[in-house]
């Protein structure tokens, strides 16, 4: 074989493997966007305390954010979005689902524990809910919509029905069917930033569930 022929031949097994790189990379490009978000990053976590989040019918496992509040106040308002934007997911049915068509199982409970997995009671200051109509994620502050929970002083279980504040005629999926004539005040999301301190600490709190009839 003359080396003009070899040349021309390692130029051909150059080009098919870069190919094949090509398409696998692709592939594997299109296999994350579509995959569900693994469980060791639903997690940020920049203190001590382990925040879990519990629904009546285990789905998928919730995004937890928790930072010092006064961390979490410096970031831009642009920042901030897009912390509470993505404990939402990256495409649906990577949050628990919660659907409000009935009290029972609206039940959302959220408890602290420290690193023994102790239980922690904080002082809750305040609970804001944001709410998004779809993806992508466009968080918007429900100044409209009172949270209502119950917290138990005993085991610092903050528990909370869904279906006692959230309308269900501002869901984007009753039923089967979305709404066609959604508008950024319909609900697929509820995105919950608790605020509270323990043992004379500020810590913020964020996670979300998508919710439905």
């Amino acid at each position: 074989m003359s080396s003009k022929s070899k040349s021309f031949g390692e130029k051909i097994l150059i080009f098919f493997v870069a190919i094949v790189g090509i398409v696998a990379l692709i592939f594997t490009i299109i296999h994350m966007a579509y995959s569900p978000t693994p469980d060791k990053s639903r997690v940020t976590n920049e203190t001590d305390i382990k925040v879990s989040v519990e629904t009546s019918k285990e789905t998928a496992s919730p995004f937890i954010k928790t930072y010092d509040a006064e961390k979490f106040s410096s970031f831009s308002e642009t920042k901030q979005m897009k912390i509470l934007g993505s404990t939402c997911g990256k495409l649906e049915g990577d949050v628990p689902f919660v659907s409000i068509k009935n009290k029972k199982d609206s039940y959302v409970k959220i408890s602290f524990r420290d690193n023994d997995s102790k239980n922690l009671v904080p002082d809750i200051k305040k609970i804001s809910l944001y709410t998004a109509d779809g993806m992508p994620v466009s968080p918007k502050k429900r100044l409209d919509i009172a949270v209502t929970y119950d917290f138990d002083h005993k085991t610092g279980n903050l528990s909370m029905h869904l279906s006692d504040f959230i309308p269900r005629d501002k869901l984007t999926f009753r039923g089967e069917e979305a709404d066609v004539d959604a508008t950024e005040d319909n609900i697929w999301f509820c995105i919950f930033e608790i605020e509270y301190s323990l043992e004379g600490n500020d810590y913020v709190s964020i996670t979300a569930v998508s919710v439905g009839e």
